[in-house]
C-alpha cells in the first residue's frame, strides 16, 4: 500500500508541477502549431505518449534552438489538441459523448495508445442503438476493430430499429454487404426497400453496385403489394438490374402451375425453409477411392443428427479431379478437371438437370478457382496446356457472362498460382495463397477488382498456404486452411477503394501495367477464430452461423469420412459422419435450395458407388 501512496503522491504533484509550468509558459521547449493556433508545451512530455511527437523530435532533440511542429491534418483539431494538454499536464478526465470522437481520432493520427484505448473503451460502454451505425463507420474508417465489432453486432442485433436511420444511408457499399449478411430479423419487403433506399441515396455512384446486393432479396417472397409499388421501377434507370425479377416475382404470385413456381423459387439467392424447397448441401464429385474420380452428386441434410446421402443427377462427363465450382443464383457452375480441362457446366436443382455451357477458353484449366459476381462467373489462374502440351501456371482471370453466355479474357493476377481459394466479396475477388509459377507456396492475398479489371497484392496470410478452402456469406470471407485453421478476413475497404481509384487512373493513362502490386499497405488483415483436424483436399461450406469441413486426406493418408462443425460465434468444434459414406476427397460443396421431391428414397439408386 506504501508504494501505491508514494506513487499517487507523485503523480499529484507531477500534475500540478507540469501544470503550472504549462500555464506560466515556463521551461516550454516546444510549440505545436494547430490550424492557427499556437501551443506552448515540453517535447519530453508529448514524446513520452505519442510516436508522432516522438519520431518528429528526435532528430533534432540535441538542438539548443527551440523547435517547432506544424500539425495540418483533418484528424487533429485546436479544440482536440488542447484537450490532449489538459489530460496530459493537469489529469482532467474530458472524455464524454461530445468529445470521444475527436479526442479519439486525434489519438489514432499521434499514435497516442493508451488515449486511443480509453476513448475505445468509453465509447464501447456507452454505445446506444441510435448511435452504432455512426460508430460503426467512425470505426472502420480508423480501424478500429473491436469497437467496429461491437457496433456492427449491436446494428445487427437491432436491425429492426436501425434499417430506418438516415446513417444507414451514407454507410459505405462494404458496410451495408456485412450488415445484410447477418442479419435476421427483417422481412423480404424491407431488405428490398433497404437496398433500393440505399441506392437511391447517391444514384450516380451506386447504381453499379445494385446487382451486388440483389441476391439477399428472394422477389417471390415479396409481398403481393410491394410487388406492385416495384412496377414503377420498370420505367426506371434499374429497369435493366430489376425487370428479370420483378418479373419471377409476379410469375410466382399470379402463376397456378406448380411446377413453374417450384422452378422459380429453385432460382433464388436467399436460403429457403418451406414445404416444397429447402436449404440443403450439394456436394459434387471428387474421389471415394484413391484418385479415382466420380461423376457422382449428392444432396444432404448436414443438420440432421443422422444424415442421409441422396443421389441426384449426375456431372454429364468425367473430368476428373482438381475441377472448380461456384454458386450463382442457386445455380452450381463447374469447369476444368485433370481429364477435361475444357468442361464448363451449370446444374439446376428445379430441374435436377445439367446444362453444358461453352467450352472454357484459353486451353482450358485444372487446380484453378473460381467466383460469382452480378451474373458473371470468373475462373482464375490454374494450370493450363501449351501448344507443346506442357502444363504451366497461368496468371490470366476468364469471364464467363450468364446472360449472354460468352467468354472472355477478362485480366491477369499479379502472379499466376494454381491450387489457390477464392471468394467474392461485393465486386471484389479475393484470390489466397496457392503453388506459384515458380513452384513455391505463397501467402500472398491477391485482389481483382471486377469493375475495374484492376488487380492487385491485397496483403498476406498468416502463413504460406496452397489448397486452401475459402467462404464468403457476402459481407465476410472465412478461410480454412490445411493445417485446420479458421480465419476470419478484416477488409480494410476504405484503403481498398483508394487503391483501385489510383489504378483505374493509372489504366486510364496507360501509364503502366494495371496489375501492378506496389501498393505497399494491406487492405485484409485475418485473425484466427477456431480450429479443425489438419488435411487435404477437404471441402468446406458455410450455413446458419456454422463452418463445416468434410472429408479429406488425414496425414496418415487415410480418407476422411466425418464432418467437423465449428460456430463461428465462439470457435466450438464438434464431429459428426457422414452414414453412407466412405471417405471422401475433392470434391466441392455447396449450400442449394433444393426441391424435396429430389429427396425420397424411391428418387434414389441405392447401390450408390459411394455407400
Amino acid at each position: 500500500m506504501a508504494s501505491e501512496s508514494i506513487k499517487d503522491r507523485a503523480c499529484t504533484n507531477i500534475y500540478r508541477g507540469l501544470g503550472q509550468q504549462l500555464h506560466d509558459e515556463d521551461l516550454c521547449d516546444l510549440i505545436v502549431v494547430v490550424g492557427e493556433k499556437e501551443f506552448s508545451c515540453h517535447g519530453v512530455v508529448l514524446a513520452s505518449v505519442s510516436e508522432f511527437f516522438r519520431a518528429s523530435l528526435k532528430p533534432c532533440w540535441r538542438e539548443d534552438s527551440s523547435r517547432k511542429v506544424d500539425i495540418t491534418h483533418e484528424d487533429v483539431s485546436p479544440e482536440s489538441f488542447g484537450y490532449l494538454l489538459d489530460i496530459l499536464y493537469r489529469g482532467k478526465d474530458v472524455i464524454n459523448s461530445k468529445t470521444a470522437k475527436d479526442i479519439l481520432r486525434m489519438s489514432v493520427y499521434l499514435q497516442i495508445k493508451f488515449l486511443e484505448e480509453y476513448c475505445v473503451e468509453f465509447l464501447q460502454k456507452s454505445l446506444q442503438p441510435t448511435v452504432c451505425l455512426e460508430t460503426w463507420h467512425f470505426a472502420q474508417r480508423y480501424d478500429l476493430d473491436t469497437l467496429a465489432e461491437k457496433a456492427f453486432k449491436m446494428a445487427v442485433d437491432h436491425i429492426c430499429n436501425v434499417w430506418q436511420q438516415d446513417e444507414l444511408l451514407s454507410l459505405p457499399k462494404s458496410m451495408l454487404l456485412i450488415l445484410l449478411s447477418l442479419q435476421q430479423k427483417l422481412s423480404m419487403d424491407d431488405i428490398c426497400k433497404t437496398i433500393l433506399r440505399w441506392v437511391e441515396a447517391d444514384q450516380e455512384k451506386r447504381e453499379v453496385h445494385l446487382l451486388e446486393l440483389l441476391p439477399f432479396v428472394s422477389f417471390p417472397l415479396l409481398s403481393s403489394d410491394y410487388l406492385c409499388e416495384l412496377l414503377d421501377y420498370l420505367n426506371h434507370p434499374f429497369k435493366e438490374a430489376m425487370f428479370e425479377n420483378i418479373r419471377e416475382g409476379l410469375t410466382f404470385h399470379l402463376s397456378n402451375d406448380a411446377t413453374k413456381k417450384q422452378r422459380i423459387l429453385a432460382r433464388q439467392p436467399v436460403y429457403l425453409c418451406l414445404n416444397q424447397i429447402q436449404t440443403r448441401i450439394v456436394m459434387v464429385g471428387g474421389y471415394t477411392k484413391v484418385d479415382i474420380p466420380t461423376t457422382d452428386n449428392y444432396v444432404f441434410d448436414i443438420q440432421q443428427s443422422v444424415m442421409k446421402l441422396y443421389r441426384l443427377q449426375p456431372l454429364p462427363k468425367n473430368v476428373g479431379l482438381d475441377f472448380a465450382s461456384c454458386t450463382w443464383y442457386n445455380e452450381v457452375y463447374v469447369s476444368g478437371g485433370s481429364q477435361l480441362s475444357e468442361f464448363f457446366s451449370v446444374y439446376k436443382p428445379g430441374d435436377n438437370k445439367w446444362e453444358v455451357l461453352p467450352s472454357l477458353p484459353d486451353g482450358g484449366r485444372e487446380k484453378h478457382a473460381m467466383a460469382a459476381v452480378s451474373t458473371n462467373i470468373y475462373v482464375l489462374g490454374g494450370l493450363v496446356k501449351s501448344s507443346t502440351g506442357e502444363k504451366t501456371t497461368s496468371s490470366s482471370v476468364c469471364r464467363y457472362n450468364t446472360r449472354s453466355k460468352e467468354w472472355k479474357i477478362f485480366c491477369h493476377l499479379t502472379s499466376g498460382v494454381q491450387e489457390a481459394a477464392a471468394a467474392a466479396l461485393g465486386h471484389r475477388i479475393y484470390l489466397f495463397g496457392g503453388v506459384s509459377t515458380t513452384g513455391e507456396i505463397s501467402d500472398v492475398v491477391q485482389c481483382v477488382d471486377t469493375m475495374s479489371g484492376c488487380t492487385y497484392q491485397a496483403g498476406k496470410l498468416p502463413s504460406p498456404t496452397h489448397g486452401a478452402r475459402a467462404l464468403s456469406n457476402r459481407g465476410r470471407i472465412y478461410v480454412v486452411t490445411p493445417k485446420g485453421e479458421l480465419l476470419s478476413m478484416w477488409e480494410s475497404f476504405l484503403l481498398a477503394e483508394n487503391i483501385e481509384k489510383k489504378l483505374s487512373e493509372r489504366k486510364a493513362k496507360k501509364e503502366s501495367e494495371d496489375h501492378s502490386s506496389e501498393m505497399a499497405r494491406s487492405t485484409v488483415s485475418f485473425k484466427k477464430v477456431g480450429n479443425c483436424t489438419g488435411r487435404r483436399d477437404y471441402s468446406t461450406c458455410l450455413h446458419g452461423g456454422n463452418i463445416y469441413v468434410c472429408g479429406g486426406v488425414a496425414r496418415d493418408g487415410q480418407l476422411l469420412q466425418t464432418i467437423e462443425q465449428i460456430r463461428l460465434d465462439d470457435g466450438a468444434m464438434l464431429k459428426t459422419y457422414l452414414t453412407l459414406t466412405a471417405g471422401a476427397a475433392k470434391f466441392d460443396l455447396h449450400v442449394l435450395n433444393v426441391p424435396m421431391e429430389f429427396m425420397k428414397e424411391d428418387h434414389l439408386n441405392q447401390q450408390s458407388s459411394m455407400a
